[in-house]
């Protein structure tokens, strides 16, 4: 589903965030909230988008979401510039809220931000991760963690993307579609180590478990292509058989400043290519569980 926010309709919700973050100098509770309240001002019909995520293919495709009239050089350590304001982090918050799910962290990532910096950091390059540049495969976010405690959602906003590396993104229900129903059942057996993101700083790397999961009629998946192994020629043969069924179905968003994706973490899998030149996105995690600006502690 494609989403475009009229201009004007942009201009309105800018300045309305703007006046909100008034002597406001970081995140929280409060200014989720009223971000949220502003974005359902201004979203068309929030029922049918959130009822895309939930049921449908499990993704929207936002153009001319207000982001902030300044945007500052690349921050190129992964940590945001003191110079930039705080609208697109807003509005990524904002829609998530508004379309049913709360904007939470880990402790353990990104120093417990709410909003991640989704850049190239030097020094990170060559590892296959959000702040890396070679190519990134497939993955639904922290899908080594219980499905209670992972990201239901995943947003990620545009602020630059200067050479179009774009992101890949696939719907399940699409993919289940090119596979046997044997392969299928291999996929939903405990026969795959998962390993913990480089992102993630926690002791209990790896877990033992399923690819996919039934829930309510409904096909789930976790997996991470590049730290997910089956863990016979079977299972392994299997999960090559689902890299493949997405291969065939997976499209490329190529980003402009403004546009927002949001996706249903637990249906959808994403990925990239290399990352050439300035590239700059943000990202928050959703859940319909964990309460609003939580930040999780894995290793209690």
């Amino acid at each position: 589903m494609k989403i475009v926010i009229p201009s004007q309709t942009y201009k309105l919700w800018q300045e309305e965030l703007y006046v909100i973050t008034r002597n406001v100098t970081g995140i929280n509770k409060g200014i989720i909230v009223k971000s949220k309240e502003i974005a359902e001002k201004f979203l068309p019909d929030i029922k049918e988008l959130r009822n895309e995520i939930n049921y449908g293919k499990g993704y929207i495709q936002f153009s001319n979401i207000p982001i902030d009239k300044t945007i500052p050089s690349v921050p190129t350590d992964g940590t945001v510039s003191k110079e930039k304001g705080i609208i697109s982090e807003l509005s990524i918050l904002g829609v998530s809220n508004a379309l049913g799910f709360n904007p939470f962290s880990y402790k353990e990532e990104k120093n417990g931000a709410l909003v991640h910096e989704i850049v190239p950091v030097k020094s990170k390059e060559n590892i296959p991760s959000s702040n890396g540049t070679v190519e990134f495969d497939y993955h639904t976010d922290a899908a080594y963690l219980n499905r209670n405690i992972r990201p239901h959602t995943l947003s990620l906003v545009c602020l630059t993307d200067k050479y179009k590396t774009g992101t890949r993104l696939a719907s399940l229900s699409e993919a289940l579609e090119k596979i046997s129903k044997d392969e299928i059942d291999i996929l939903m057996s405990k026969l795959y180590i998962h390993t913990a993101p480089a992102t993630f700083n926690v002791n209990f790397e790896k877990t033992k478990t399923s690819v996919l999961d039934r829930i309510d009629g409904i096909y789930e998946m976790k997996v991470a292509f590049h730290n997910t192994a089956g863990i016979n020629e079977k299972a392994q043969k299997a999960l090559s058989s689902l890299h493949d069924a997405i291969d065939s179905v997976v499209f490329t968003h190529e980003w402009q400043p403004g546009n927002l994706i949001i996706f249903n973490n637990l249906r959808c899998v994403h990925g990239r290519g290399e990352v050439k030149g300035e590239r700059w996105l943000q990202r928050c995690y959703g859940s319909s569980i964990i309460p609003t600006a939580t930040v999780l502690e894995l290793t209690c």
